[in-house]
C-alpha cells in the first residue's frame, strides 16, 4: 500500500525504505540494512504526535519481544530514533498477514491444521516467557506464502502474565480487535484476564480461517459485546460441512466463555490439533476422539472433599437429626486457624437444604467486641432476608408467628433488625422507659425473637463463628438461650480457635457451668490431619499412587503441621513457582523433593495466606465485590442508554416496549436470558421473557410470577419485597436461594435482579441470567442497568397510562354500540367528550363532515382545543371559553352557547352546542350536539357589515349633504361681496381723486385742514386700498374653501370620472383641519404634502375621499391617544411609480404597530381602540374600496417607535365596475 510523500522518510544506517502496509496507528516499511545488505521491517506510529498510551503500547512491542527467543514471533531486531519519533526495527522472513492470505489462497484441512499447530506451540512458548499476547487475530498472524511457516506479530498491549485490567476501547480505534476479544477482555465481567483470553482470541480466528466470516456480528459495538458474553456462535459446520467434528469441538472448547472451561495450556491444545493432523494426514479423516484428555490431566485441581473428619461429620449430622425432631442442640467446634472448622459446616448444607431449614450465620469480630449482640443480630439479618426470598404463604407464616410474639415490642428488635420492618410493616414506636427497664425489655424481646425462629416446619442451623472474640453479652444470652425449654428444632455450632481461649475466658467459664449444670453438648476438636490423610490428598490432586507422593506427603506435613489451609496454600505456591509441574513426555506430575525442601513461604507471604482465609459461609450480601478488571466502558455504556432512550421514547405500546428493553438490557449486561416482571394490583406477573437469547419472546398471557417454573422465585421474591438489587457471581452459594428448586436444578453461574422503581414506589423488577460465565455480572453492569430500569420506570407507567386510555376508550365504544345507528342518522353532529382525559372519544359520521375530515379518527382522541382557533369570538381564549362551558354544564347539568371550531381547511366553523352531563359505564362523560350556524352567522356578519357599510355612507352622504349646504348657502353672498369689493376700490379711487382736486383748490382752509388732523386723512387716504384689497383676498380664500367643499361632497356617479387625486386630499385635509390644531395633550399636528407630478385618473372621487378621510383620522386618533409632546407630523407623498399607476403613501411619526395588529389591520371589525370608540369599519372599507371598486392595492408599513405608512396604488386608466 502505497502513501503520500509527506509520509517517507530516512533512517541512518538503511536504504530502499519502501512503504508496504499503512495503518490507521502504524505505518509499515521495507527497508535494507546497509550493514549486512539484509531486507528488514521497520514500523513506525502514523501520529507524529501520539498519546502517553501509544508510545508505550509502541515501546512494549520491543520490550515483550527483544530478549524472546520463540521461532513462531517475528524477532525485534532493535529500537532506532530518528526525527519522526522511534522506529522498530523487524526482521523480514517474507510474510504476509494470514488475512491476506486468506482472501488470495484456498486451503485444506491438513494446511490448517499445520497451521493451527505452529500458532499452539508460539502460544506454549509465549506462556511459558510469562507473556499474554491479548490481540491474536488474523491481521497479527504472518505466513509464508511458500513454507507455509507462520509467525505472531504486534505485541503493542501484551502484558506479563498476571491479573491484568483492559479498559475497553472504541471499537473504531481497535482496528476490528473488538471481533477477536475475549469475554473477560471486554471489561463487563467480575473476572480479570490471564493466558486464556489469547485461547478464545485464537480459537475466534481459527473460527474466521474456517467460514470466513467471524462468529459475532452487529450493527454496534454492544452487540458485539453482547456475543461474546452470552451467545452461541452459529456452528462452523453449518457454514462449512467439510470441517471435521473434532476441530469443531476443539475451537468450541477454545472459544468457552468461561475460561475454565476452555484449554487450560496450550500443550494440550497442541496435542489434539496434531492427533487430528495426524489421522487427516494417514487416512484423510477425523474420527471423533475424546479432546482435551493432556490438557484434563495437565490441569493442577485441588480436591475440595474433607480428608480425616468422617467421624466429625457424622456427629454433625447426627445432632442435625434429633434438631429436625424436635430437640435444641449444640456443637462445640474448637480448632486452631485453618484447621478446617468452616469446610466442615458446610456438610450440613445439603441435608439443610433437603429438609427446608433455615441457616443462619455469623461471626464474630475482635474489633465489634464493645457491641453487644452484632453476631447475633447480623446472624438474624440473614434469616429475615431468607424468609423475604419465600413464597407468600412462607411470609404470612412468619409475619403472624412474628407479630404474635414480639406483640408491641416489635419496633424493639426492628431496630437491631431493620429487615423484619419489611416482613412485619411499620410498627408502633416502643414506649420511652428508664434504662434498666428499657434493656430489660429489649432482652425479653431478643429473647422472645430467637425462640420464634425455628419451627417444626422450619428447623433452624445456627452457625457462630470465632466466639473467642464474642462480647459478654452475646455470650450469656446465647447461655440462657440454650438452657430454656422453648429452644426446640435448633442446632447451634459454635467455633472458636482453642489456642485463644483460656480458661479464664467467658466461654471455657459457660461451657464449664453448662458441663456442671448437666447441659448435653456435642464437642469436636478439631486436630491437625494425620500424615495418612495427607497422603490421600496428595494422591488425589497428583493423580498417582499412594507411594509416589509418600515422601512429598511427609515433607508437607512437617511444614504445615497436619493444617488443611496450610497445606492447600503450600501446593498452590508449589506450582506457581514452578516446583511442581506436569510433564508432556511422561504425562504426569513431577517434583524435585530437594527443592522444595530448600524452598520456603516467607513470613510475609504466609501472613498474606493466613488473612486469606475463609469468612462466614455464607454471604447475604446482595452483591459481590468488585471486579479486578474494569468495567468503565463509557462509551459502550453510554451507547447503550442512548440506545434504550430512543427505543423508549418511541413506543408507547406497553408489550413492545417490554421487550425492546429486556433486549437492550440483556445485551449491555452479557445475559443469556433474561424477564421483566411487573406488579399487578399486589401481584407479580412475568409480561416478557427472553429464554433463547436470539429474540425475546413475549408472554401472550402475562404469567403470575408464583406458577414460573423458569426462574428462581427466592431471589426475585427478596428483590420484590426489599428493594435491593442482587449480583451474584455464583447463585448457588448465596444464603437466600440455597435452596431454591431452580437454582439445585439448573445452578446458574451468574445471575443479576433489580427492583424497578417509580418515584419510590415498587414497579416492578429485572432479571438477567448467564450459564456460561461465572462473574458475568459486575457491579457496574448493575449501575447501568438501574439506569435503564429508572429510564423504564418512567416508560413503563406512560405504557400503562396509555394502555389504560386505550382500554377506556374501547370499554367506551363498546358500550355505545347501540347508540351508533342514533348517531350516524342524526343530521346534528353529535360527540362524546372525556372531561377527564380533555378528549373527543366518540363521534358520529355528521361531525366528521362537519369539520371536513375522512374519518372519525381524526377526531377520536383529540382535544376540542385542538379543534379551534386561539381565541373564540367573545375575545377569550378558548381555553377560557371551554372552561367556563363545562363548569356551567356541571353546574347546570346542560349548557347551551355558541362556539367556533377550525374546519380542516382553516376555516371557521360556527356552532351552537348544547353540552348535557351524563353517566356512561360509572364515568361522568359529556354529551356534544353541535348544530352548524356557519350560514346563519355569515348572514348575520354580512347584515351588520351592511348596516356598517350603509351608516358609513349614510355619514359620509350627512356629511357630503351638509357641506355641499354650507358651500351652496354662502356661495351667493361670497359672489355678491366679491363684486361689491371690486365696485369700492372703484368708487374709494374716485374719491381719493376727488379729495385731492379738494385739497388743490383749497389749501389753506383752516376747517378742512383741522377736519383733516383729526381724522388722520393721510393714514385713511394710504390704508383705505389695502383694507380693500385685504378684503378681497379674504373672499378669495372663502371661494377657495367653497370649491373645496364643493370636491369633498362631489356625488359619485355611477360611473368613474377623470379628476385630480390632489384636490380630493386637500379637501380632505380641509374638513379634518379642526382635528390638527394643537389640544391640551398635544401640540398642532403637522401636515406635510410632497405632490409629484401625477396625471388626472378614472375613480369614483368621492369614495376616495372617504379612503383618505379614514386613513387621516385613525392617524389623528392615534396622536391623541399618545398624548406626547415631540413634533407630530403626517407626510403625503404622490408618485406616478409606472405608465398606468400612481401611488400615495400617508405616513406619520406615531408609536408604529406590532406585527400581529399590522396582519390583522385591514380585517373586518378589527380594532384595537377602546370599547365604543372604534367600529372595525373603517379600514375594511378602505380596503374595499381600494381594492374591489378600483382595482388598485393598499398595504401597511409599520416599525414600533417610528410609525406607520398606508401605500394606496391605483390604476391611472381603467374601466371600474
Amino acid at each position: 500500500m502505497s502513501g503520500s510523500s509527506d509520509q517517507q522518510f530516512e533512517l541512518n544506517g538503511y536504504s530502499a525504505i519502501e512503504p508496504i502496509y499503512f495503518g490507521s496507528k502504524t505505518l509499515v516499511y521495507q527497508a535494507i540494512r546497509n550493514s549486512d545488505r539484509a531486507s528488514v521491517i521497520l514500523k513506525r506510529l502514523r501520529d507524529e504526535t501520539p498519546t502517553v498510551e501509544e508510545q508505550m503500547q509502541f515501546r512494549n512491542q520491543y520490550v515483550m519481544t527483544k530478549d524472546l527467543a520463540i521461532p513462531g514471533i517475528v524477532r525485534v531486531i532493535g529500537l532506532e530514533s530518528c526525527d519522526n519519533g522511534e522506529i522498530l526495527v523487524m526482521e523480514d522472513f517474507g510474510g504476509i498477514s494470514l488475512s491476506e492470505y486468506r482472501r488470495k489462497h484456498q486451503w485444506s484441512i491438513a494446511q490448517f491444521l499445520s497451521i493451527a499447530v505452529q500458532l499452539s506451540e508460539t502460544l506454549y512458548q509465549l506462556h511459558q516467557a510469562q507473556i499474554i499476547h491479548k490481540d491474536i487475530k488474523p491481521a497479527n498472524i504472518l505466513i509464508h506464502p511458500d513454507s507455509m511457516q507462520v509467525r505472531l506479530i504486534d505485541f503493542s498491549i501484551a502484558s506479563q502474565l498476571s491479573n491484568q485490567t483492559q479498559a475497553l476501547q472504541y471499537p473504531n480505534q481497535l482496528e476490528g480487535t473488538l471481533a477477536y476479544l475475549s469475554p473477560e477482555q471486554t471489561g463487563r465481567m467480575n473476572r480479570s484476564i490471564d493466558y486464556r483470553s489469547d485461547f478464545y482470541s485464537l480459537g475466534v480466528t481459527f473460527y474466521e480461517l474456517l467460514t470466513g466470516r467471524v462468529p459475532f456480528i452487529g450493527e454496534d459495538a454492544l452487540e458485539i459485546v453482547h456475543g461474546h458474553l452470552a451467545k452461541s456462535p452459529t456452528p462452523i459446520r453449518s457454514l462449512n460441512p467439510e470441517v471435521p467434528e473434532a476441530i469443531e469441538q476443539i475451537i468450541q472448547k477454545l472459544m468457552a466463555k468461561n475460561a475454565e472451561d476452555r484449554y487450560q495450556s496450550a500443550k494440550g491444545l497442541q496435542a489434539d490439533l496434531e492427533q487430528g493432523l495426524a489421522q487427516w494426514k494417514a487416512t484423510g479423516t477425523i474420527a471423533g476422539f475424546e479432546i482435551g484428555q493432556l490438557d484434563r490431566m495437565a490441569q493442577f485441581n485441588i480436591p475440595e472433599k474433607l480428608y480425616g473428619r468422617e467421624a466429625q461429620i457424622q456427629v454433625l449430622l447426627d445432632a442435625f437429626e434429633r434438631a429436625r425432631q424436635g430437640s435444641g442442640e449444640l456443637v462445640v467446634v474448637s480448632g486452631d486457624s485453618g484447621i478446617g472448622k468452616t469446610a466442615l459446616i458446610r456438610e450440613l448444607f445439603k441435608p439443610i437444604t433437603e429438609s427446608n431449614a433455615h441457616f443462619v450465620c455469623g461471626k464474630f469480630d475482635q474489633f465489634k467486641r464493645n457491641i453487644p449482640y452484632a453476631c447475633l443480630t447480623e446472624a438474624y439479618r440473614g434469616l429475615i432476608q431468607q424468609i423475604l426470598a419465600g413464597t407468600a404463604e412462607k411470609i404470612e407464616y412468619w409475619r403472624d408467628r412474628f407479630q404474635t410474639v414480639l406483640g408491641s415490642s416489635a419496633q424493639v428488635v426492628i431496630d437491631v433488625i431493620p429487615e423484619l420492618e419489611r416482613l412485619l410493616g411499620q410498627q408502633a414506636p416502643a414506649p420511652e422507659l428508664p434504662l434498666l427497664e428499657a434493656q430489660d425489655r429489649f432482652d425479653q424481646a431478643m429473647f422472645a425473637f430467637m425462640m420464634a425462629t425455628s419451627s417444626p416446619e422450619y428447623p433452624e442451623v445456627e452457625w457462630m463463628d470465632d466466639l473467642q472474640w464474642a462480647d459478654l453479652a452475646s455470650i450469656t444470652s446465647l447461655k440462657t438461650f440454650l438452657q430454656s425449654p422453648e429452644n426446640q428444632y435448633r442446632l447451634i455450632v459454635v467455633a472458636y480457635r482453642e489456642n485463644e481461649v483460656d480458661p479464664t475466658h467467658p466461654l471455657a467459664q459457660m461451657l464449664s457451668q453448662m458441663r456442671t449444670e448437666g447441659v448435653a453438648f456435642e464437642q469436636i476438636t478439631l486436630a491437625p490431619l494425620a500424615l495418612h490423610d495427607v497422603i490421600q490428598f496428595l494422591a488425589d490432586t497428583m493423580h498417582c499412587h499412594f507411594s509416589r507422593v509418600q515422601p512429598l506427603a511427609k515433607l508437607l506435613y512437617d511444614k504445615t503441621q497436619g493444617s488443611p489451609f496450610l497445606l492447600t496454600e503450600w501446593l498452590k505456591s508449589l506450582h506457581s513457582e514452578g516446583l511442581v509441574t506436569f510433564d508432556l513426555e511422561t504425562n504426569s506430575w513431577q517434583w524435585s523433593l530437594k527443592s522444595i525442601q530448600q524452598w520456603n513461604i516467607d513470613d510475609a507471604k504466609l501472613n498474606q495466606v493466613r488473612a486469606q482465609q475463609p469468612s462466614p459461609i455464607l454471604s447475604t450480601s446482595s452483591t459481590t465485590t468488585r471486579s479486578s478488571t474494569s468495567t468503565s466502558a463509557e462509551l459502550l455504556d453510554l451507547a447503550t442508554i442512548i440506545k434504550a432512550t430512543e427505543a423508549i421514547s418511541s413506543e408507547l405500546v406497553l408489550d413492545q416496549l417490554l421487550d425492546r428493553l429486556l433486549h437492550i438490557v440483556l445485551e449491555n449486561a452479557g445475559a443469556q436470558k433474561g424477564c421483566i416482571v411487573l406488579d399487578r394490583a399486589g401481584e407479580l406477573f412475568i409480561e416478557v421473557a427472553d429464554t433463547n437469547q436470539d429474540a425475546s419472546e413475549v408472554v401472550v398471557e402475562a404469567i403470575p410470577l408464583a406458577q414460573s417454573r423458569d426462574v428462581p422465585l427466592s431471589i426475585l421474591n427478596y428483590v420484590a419485597r426489599t428493594q435491593q438489587a442482587i449480583v451474584s457471581v455464583d447463585a448457588a452459594i448465596e444464603s437466600i436461594c440455597a435452596s431454591d428448586p431452580y437454582i439445585l436444578e439448573h445452578c446458574p453461574k451468574s445471575l443479576l435482579c433489580t427492583p424497578i422503581l417509580y418515584q419510590g414506589k415498587f414497579i416492578g423488577l429485572v432479571y438477567l441470567e448467564n450459564n456460561l460465565v461465572k462473574g458475568a455480572f459486575s457491579i457496574a453492569r448493575l449501575e447501568i442497568v438501574r439506569i435503564l430500569t429508572g429510564q423504564a420506570a418512567i416508560a413503563i407507567e406512560n405504557a400503562r397510562l396509555f394502555t389504560c386510555i386505550q382500554d377506556k376508550a374501547a370499554q367506551l365504544e363498546r358500550s355505545e354500540s347501540r347508540l351508533n345507528q342514533l348517531f350516524e342518522q342524526s343530521t346534528d353532529a353529535i360527540l362524546i367528550f372525556d372531561p377527564d382525559e380533555i378528549i373527543f372519544t366518540d363521534c358520529n359520521q355528521s361531525a366528521v363532515n362537519l369539520l371536513g375530515y375522512s374519518s372519525k379518527d381524526d377526531i377520536i382522541g383529540v382535544s376540542p382545543i385542538a379543534l379551534s382557533p386561539e381565541f373564540q369570538p367573545s375575545g377569550k381564549t378558548s381555553i377560557q371559553e371551554a372552561t367556563e362551558a363545562i363548569e356551567m354544564s356541571f353546574e347546570k347539568g346542560s349548557h347551551r352557547f355558541e362556539w367556533v371550531h377550525c374546519h380542516r381547511t382553516g376555516e371557521p366553523v360556527w356552532l351552537e352546542i348544547v353540552l348535557t352531563v351524563m353517566t356512561f359505564e360509572n364515568k361522568t362523560v359529556f354529551q356534544c350536539i353541535w348544530r352548524d350556524i356557519t350560514d346563519r352567522k355569515r348572514a348575520e356578519a354580512a347584515l351588520k357589515d351592511s348596516q356598517a357599510q350603509l351608516i358609513q355612507s349614510e355619514k359620509m352622504s350627512a356629511l357630503g349633504n351638509l357641506v355641499a349646504g354650507v358651500a351652496h348657502e354662502i356661495n351667493n353672498p361670497i359672489g355678491f361681496l366679491n363684486g361689491s369689493i371690486n365696485n369700492a376700490k372703484d368708487f374709494v379711487q374716485d374719491l381719493l381723486e376727488h379729495l385731492e382736486l379738494y385739497e388743490q383748490q383749497l389749501p389753506n382752509d383752516e376747517t378742512m385742514q383741522d377736519h383733516a388732523e383729526q381724522i388722520d386723512l393721510e393714514f385713511v387716504k394710504s390704508d383705505l386700498p389695502k383694507l380693500l384689497n385685504s378684503m378681497k383676498t379674504a373672499v378669495d380664500r372663502i371661494k377657495s374653501i367653497s370649491r373645496s367643499l364643493r370636491t369633498f361632497s362631489r356625488s359619485d356617479t355611477e360611473h368613474a370620472i377623470v379628476t385630480n387625486i390632489h384636490e380630493g386630499i386637500d379637501s380632505t385635509i380641509l374638513i379634518l383641519k379642526y382635528r390638527l390644531k394643537a389640544s391640551g395633550h398635544r401640540p398642532e399636528i403637522e401636515v406635510i404634502t410632497n405632490y409629484g407630478a401625477i396625471p388626472e385618473i378614472e375613480c369614483f372621487p368621492g369614495q376616495l375621499n372617504q379612503v383618505f378621510m379614514n386613513i387621516l383620522a385613525n392617524a389623528i386618533d392615534m396622536f391623541d391617544e399618545l398624548q406626547d409632546c415631540q413634533p407630530q407630523i403626517i407626510t403625503i407623498q404622490t408618485a406616478q411609480v409606472d405608465q398606468n399607476t400612481v401611488e400615495i403613501r400617508i405616513r406619520d411619526n406615531g408609536k408604529g404597530m406590532p406585527d400581529e395588529v399590522r396582519a390583522k389591520v385591514f380585517e373586518h371589525l378589527f380594532t384595537t381602540k377602546a370599547v365604543g370608540k372604534g367600529t372595525g369599519l373603517g379600514l375594511s372599507i378602505a380596503r374595499q374600496i381600494v381594492v374591489e371598486k378600483h382595482q388598485g392595492s393598499i398595504a401597511v408599513n409599520s416599525t414600533i417607535g417610528e410609525g406607520s405608512e398606508f401605500v394606496i396604488s391605483l390604476p391611472i386608466n381603467q374601466t371600474l365596475s
